[in-house]
C-alpha cells in the first residue's frame, strides 16, 4: 500500500532496546510520522533517507540503561541533519501499561504548557520537533511542570490517549557528559 511522505521521521538509536522500539512505534503512529527501522545505518545515510523522503524533522530516541533516555531532534537541511534540540527522558509509561489505545491517522498536534517555565520550555522544544500544526487540530499534547520534570500526555478527542512521558530539556552536551 502507497504511504506518502511524511514530513516527520522517527527512529532509534543503533542498539535500541525494546521499550526504546515500542515508544517509537507508538509516537510515530500518535504523531503521524514514519517510522524507520535504524539497523547499521549511519549519520550520513540516516540524513540523505530523510532528505529524499521530503521529511522536515527527524527524532531520534536513545536507549540509557535499557529504556527510553533521549530524544534528539533535527531539523533535515541539504547539508544534513542540523541538532535543533535535545529531551531527557526521564520517565516513560507506554500505551500498553496503561491501557490506552494509540489513534491512526490524527492531525499535526497542537502542543500547550501549563504556564510553568520547565513545562513551557518542554512545549518548546515539542513544538520546533513537530512539522507545522495543520488546521482543524485533533491531537492536543499537554505538558505540565511535575517535580522537575514536565509530564507530556497526548489527547485525542477529549481523553487521554499514547504514552505518557516525563521530560526534562537537556541544555548542553556538557550537561550529558558530566552526568556519565
Amino acid at each position: 500500500m502507497y504511504r506518502p511522505p511524511s514530513p516527520l521521521i522517527i527512529t532509534t538509536s543503533r542498539r535500541p532496546a525494546k521499550r526504546t522500539r515500542s515508544l517509537v512505534k507508538e509516537l510515530a503512529q500518535l504523531l503521524g510520522g514514519s517510522r524507520l527501522t535504524r539497523g547499521k545505518r549511519s549519520f550520513k545515510t540516516l540524513a540523505t533517507e530523510a532528505l529524499e523522503a521530503g521529511a522536515q524533522r527527524v527524532i531520534i530516541v536513545s536507549t540509557v540503561k535499557g529504556n527510553p533516555g533521549l530524544l534528539r531532534i533535527y531539523e533535515v537541511t541539504p547539508g544534513g541533519l542540523r541538532q535543533i534540540g535535545t529531551l531527557l527522558i526521564v520517565g516513560v509509561k507506554l500505551a500498553r501499561e496503561a491501557r490506552r489505545e494509540v489513534p491512526t491517522g490524527v492531525k499535526k498536534p497542537e502542543v500547550v504548557g501549563d504556564g510553568s517555565e520547565l513545562a513551557e520550555e518542554v512545549a518548546k522544544a515539542l513544538r520546533e520537533a513537530l512539522p507545522p500544526a495543520s488546521r482543524g487540530r485533533q491531537l492536543m499534547v499537554k505538558a505540565e511542570g511535575d517535580r522537575g520534570a514536565a509530564r507530556v500526555t497526548f489527547f485525542y478527542q477529549g481523553r487521554a490517549v499514547g504514552p505518557t512521558l516525563w521530560l526534562r530539556p537537556l541544555k548542553a552536551k556538557a550537561q550529558l557528559n558530566s552526568s556519565r
